[in-house]
Order: structure tokens, then sequence, then C-alpha cells
């Protein structure tokens, strides 16, 4: 089976095919290396996008977590045992939402907090999912196309027509 894809650019200097005794070892890594890398990235692009779906599951819950709620009652309760003076007013939590007061009750603060932290996660994991498709779109055309060698082609042209060589220069081109 022949899995050779070459892309749209290839450096001359690469000689992928060229020289190479078929079966050797480099004729294997020329024929194999573009397919192996774009495998890679649509493997590790499923398995973080099934991750991000899992997660934006978990954003769609309104409901605080019960478990959550009975560790931060018994914190209240311990606080409130120590002799803290707690404040019983959710008013006060409720005009100040960027502030956190210390002596008031926790749970009552976690709770107004709550949503708009589901939403905000939602928003950054809805927008993770667009950016990391646009990358991945992104990604295979330019390594398809062959933009980067082609790039670099045109920068050692570009540096060369400035008077840089390999031999007279820190950086190779």
């Amino acid at each position: 089976m022949d899995l050779t894809i070459v892309p749209r650019y290839t450096q001359a200097s690469a000689g992928a095919y060229v020289g190479k005794a078929a079966g050797t070892v480099d004729d294997l890594f020329g024929k194999y290396a573009l397919v192996g890398t774009l495998v890679f990235v649509v493997v590790v692009f499923t398995f973080e996008m099934w991750l991000n779906l899992r997660q934006r599951r978990t954003y769609h819950s309104r409901k605080f977590p019960a478990h959550v709620e009975a560790t931060v009652s018994k914190i209240d309760i311990q606080r409130s045992k120590e002799g803290k003076k707690l404040k019983q007013s959710e008013d006060a939590i409720a005009d100040s939402k960027d502030k956190v007061d210390p002596d008031a009750p926790l749970l009552p603060q976690l709770k107004s907090k709550f949503l708009s932290s589901q939403s905000y996660g939602l928003d950054k994991i809805n927008f993770g999912i667009i950016s990391a498709c646009w990358g991945l779109a992104h990604s295979l055309c330019w390594t398809l196309i062959g933009a980067f060698p082609y790039m670099w082609d045109l920068s050692c042209h570009w540096g060369s027509k400035l008077g840089w060589t390999e031999e007279d220069d820190e950086i190779k081109i």
C-alpha cells in the first residue's frame, strides 16, 4: 500500500527520493514522514477535541454540586463554632459580586459566582473548540501546500540578495 503524500512545494535540496535506493531507511522515511506527521496531528486533535467536548457537557450543568455544598456547609458551621463573626446578609454579597467578604459564610458567595463561572467556562471552551478546528485546518493546509519550506527558500533567496552567506554570517541560510 502506497501512502506517499507529497506537498505541493518541496525543496530541491530535500532529495526525498533522489539518489535513494528503494527500501532503505531514508527512502521509507521520505515516503512516510509526511503521512505520519499528518496522522499524528489528527490523532492529537481528535483526542483533545474529545476531552473538550466532555468538559463542555459539564459546563451546561446549572445545578450547584451537592458534594461541594455539603463540604462548604461543614466549613461554615465549623467557622461559626470557632467564634468567627459571620454575616447572614446575602444582599451584601449580591451587591459586591467581585469582592470576597472573609467574615461572611462561604456557601452563599460560592453560589452567587457559580453560574457566572459556568457561563464563562462554556464560552471559553466554545472558543477553544473553534480555535482548535481553525488551527487544525490551517496546519494541514500549510503542511500540504509546503508553505514552510517555501518560506525558508524565500528567506534564503532574500538573504543572499542582501549579501548574507553561510560562511560569513552567524545565521546559516
